[in-house]
């Protein structure tokens, strides 16, 4: 933070209310983020790093908090290296208050593993997650929640890089693990079983994935009842598998039912949304329905970049069979510039 900025923290500290402290800030900014208001979570993240600056010369254990806030704000803007930035801040400032084998200092570790994973920063992805996973195992041992999910999102890393057979050997022993710490019937366990079953979507081993997919959904519509994102994503991801065995009707009735299930619980700001129709518009276009395809994947691109910014992989995947539906139709790719462009200046 530059000495203006300190200078400003110093000077308001004598004029918040005692109330207001950071912690209120961060709750603000934490709530505006989630409603997709970036530039007034950003108004009220800065307020409490000015606040906590304000407090002491040196950082404190609240000021991490504030530039992981600023992070997860520069994610939905799809900033990357202002992302890493701002975890490389919170960790050094953990680091130093509470060592670099501290399991709150690990903590950020894993959300730097995560992002690079996103952003296909596979190596980094890889080497943050090992780090994080190395300090849990120390302080916990093998049996313990943060090391079982520290080995599942190395895991994801591994399916992600393309080595699926290693990603599995790491999963089945995750799955055991979440059964022993919470039982069978858990949204953790769970959701290790939805991730076994993408692996095993990827590696072409259908009938088994299927399986594991629906574990995932049988748990999950058990808990939570059939009308929410996790069980719209089980739908999805059995829909997906339908897809690859080329038996498109089953798979757009699946797509419709999460289709289904997002919408009934308004959760158009989630990717889930976008994925969904994405999904969905592929089945029109091998059907030759192009028009419906085109319609569909217009909506979708929006509602990604509107989720997750323009600059995120997925809406860049999006827009690539945005690109090949328009292009089918014989237009050329200035036309397909110029006319996407428009199409993420239209009100939504």
């Amino acid at each position: 933070m530059s000495g203006e900025h300190c200078k400003m923290a110093k000077t308001a500290k004598h004029t918040f209310n005692t109330q207001e402290d950071s912690a209120f800030f961060r709750e603000k900014s934490d709530m505006a983020l989630a409603g997709g208001d970036c530039e007034t979570a950003l108004f009220y993240a800065q307020k409490a790093l000015f606040y906590d600056l304000g407090q002491s010369e040196q950082p404190q254990a609240d000021t991490a908090l504030d530039y992981m806030i600023f992070a997860q704000i520069f994610r939905h803007r799809g900033n990357t290296s202002k992302v890493i930035s701002a975890y490389k801040k919170a960790y050094s400032i953990r680091k130093k208050l509470l060592g670099k084998d501290n399991p709150e200092t690990a903590e950020i570790l894993d959300k730097l593993a995560e992002f690079c994973r996103e952003t296909a920063q596979y190596e980094k992805a890889l080497q943050y997650g090992q780090d994080a996973l190395g300090v849990y195992k120390k302080q916990f041992g093998q049996i313990h929640p943060s090391v079982a999910a520290a080995t599942n999102n190395l895991a994801l890393t591994y399916s992600a890089m393309g080595d699926d057979e290693r990603a599995l050997y790491a999963l089945y022993p995750v799955y055991s693990l979440m059964r022993k710490l919470y039982g069978k019937q858990n949204e953790k366990t769970a959701d290790i079983a939805n991730n076994i079953g993408a692996v095993l979507n990827a590696m072409q081993m259908y009938k088994k994935a299927l399986v594991w997919h629906n574990r995932a959904l049988k748990t999950r519509a058990e808990i939570f009842g059939e009308y929410t994102p996790c069980v719209a994503q089980s739908y999805n991801n059995i829909a997906v598998v339908y897809y690859n065995l080329k038996n498109l009707d089953t798979a757009f009735e699946y797509y419709k039912k999460a289709l289904d299930s997002i919408l009934m619980v308004h959760a158009q700001g989630e990717r889930e949304l976008p994925i969904t129709e994405n999904n969905m518009a592929l089945i029109h276009y091998n059907r030759g329905e192009e028009t419906a395809a085109l319609e569909l994947l217009s909506k979708s691109y929006r509602d990604m970049v509107a989720a997750v910014g323009v600059t995120h992989p997925d809406a860049k995947r999006i827009k690539e069979h945005l690109r090949l539906a328009f292009r089918a139709g014989g237009k050329g790719e200035s036309d397909f510039a110029a006319w996407s462009n428009a199409l993420l200046n239209k009100p939504l």
